[in-house]
């Protein structure tokens, strides 16, 4: 009996001292566990400050905007899987340049920057980019849904400042006037339209506001069809040539913007060009009124004498052409040929010049219909040595665009 009583005080006690210890416990516990996160808090949060985690984030936020937004300038509005490779680039340069402060690193970080701001990398770096887009074109300018007829016409071109008159005859290179005969075009001057669009008027922008032009010019030749005779429904295709071609935001951005550190884009250069620029809207203006009901008969486009470097350094890199050896690709008339659907047939169509001729095609599709044999070939001429002391041994590189019979 007085065991089990002992046992039982002994037990009371127990749970007495632990009722009497458990607030203590708590107290301390809560205590301990602020105690040590607030070091720690602190400490993250110094790395956080020293680490320029915030800056390059939102950094790299303006750079992608500014990529996004200069590629729909040019035209280009990028896909998902576009924008994930931009994506992923970036964020591999962003990360590089936390983990390893060497000038290198800053270096190449530095030239991607200067790359994205441009929105058109170098070829030789990153060809990918524009095997991409002009997949994109292709779905979306070409084998997409018929489009309705385009926005603008031939009287719009005066209401935008600018001014169409007829021109000289361009004198071509030797190969360019063996592809013009070899497919049978007509070159007598009667059947062939030299026609310039200057840019030379004021014109109201997309704002509405009385805008003074920087310059602007598209000269071309127009070739339209023909039929072979009157006892012969079928028509000789007709043809585009251009000779030498400017947009107004090219020379808005040489008159407005700071160069290549600071290109003019986004709304500014909007704002310095009239509502219809670009080549596509001007030339198919152009080219409808010439043609008449036979515009959608149009099957060549060739681009003489290309001299945008990024179109040059892509057929460059196709052909294999080291980056010492530019301006030396000697691949005379039939030249290579690619259908549109293929790598390099994508690449190309992903240049300038073929973006330009992805929208031409895009705006006469409700009267040229589908086309589905569309390729392309490039091919070269030496360039001639004038005046007689310029530099020897570079090429002029042609582009020929075959849309192919109407089906």
């Amino acid at each position: 009996m007085t065991s089990f009583i002992k046992a039982k005080l002994t037990f009371r006690a127990f749970v007495g001292l632990f009722i009497f210890a458990l607030p203590i416990l708590v107290l301390v516990g809560y205590t301990s566990k602020h105690s040590f996160a607030t070091p720690t808090h602190a400490f993250v949060q110094s790395l956080h400050e020293q680490l320029p985690s915030s800056p390059s984030a939102s950094h790299h936020d303006r750079r992608h905007h500014r990529v996004r937004r200069a590629a729909v300038i040019q035209g280009f509005r990028p896909s998902n899987t576009d924008t994930a490779v931009l994506d992923s680039s970036t964020s591999k340069v962003a990360r590089r340049s936390r983990h390893d402060n060497s000038q290198q690193d800053r270096n190449r970080t530095a030239e991607y920057h200067s790359l994205i701001k441009r929105a058109n990398p170098d070829p030789r770096a990153d060809l990918n980019y524009y095997t991409c887009k002009g997949r994109r074109y292709l779905a979306e300018n070409i084998q997409g849904a018929r489009p309705n007829p385009p926005k603008w016409g031939f009287d719009d071109l005066g209401r935008n400042g600018w001014v169409v008159s007829p021109g000289e005859l361009s004198t071509f290179g030797i190969e360019l006037q063996q592809a013009i005969s070899e497919l049978g075009l007509p070159t007598e001057k009667e059947k062939n339209f030299q026609i310039h669009a200057n840019l030379v008027n004021r014109f109201k922008n997309k704002d509405g506001v009385e805008t003074e032009p920087q310059g602007g010019e598209y000269k071309n030749r127009y070739i339209p069809p023909e039929k072979n005779g009157p006892m012969n429904p079928t028509v000789k295709p007709g043809t585009i040539i251009g000779t030498y071609n400017f947009s107004p935001k090219y020379y808005a951005d040489v008159y407005l913007g700071g160069g290549e550190e600071d290109p003019l884009e986004g709304d500014a250069l909007e704002a310095a060009v009239p509502p219809l620029n670009s080549w596509a809207d001007v030339v198919w203006a152009i080219w409808a009124h010439t043609a008449g009901d036979q515009a959608g008969d149009l099957r060549y486009i060739f681009q003489d004498n290309i001299t945008t470097d990024i179109t040059k350094k892509i057929i460059e890199v196709i052909e294999g052409v080291k980056e010492e050896d530019a301006r030396s690709l000697d691949l005379p008339w039939p030249g290579r040929t690619f259908t549109v659907d293929s790598p390099e047939g994508l690449t190309l169509l992903g240049s300038p010049h073929g973006v330009g001729v992805s929208w031409l095609y895009h705006n006469g599709r409700a009267v040229m219909g589908a086309r589905n044999q569309i390729k392309v070939t490039i091919f070269s001429s030496p360039q001639p040595v004038n005046p007689p002391n310029s530099p020897t041994g570079f090429f002029n590189y042609y582009m020929l665009w075959d849309l192919g019979p109407r089906s």
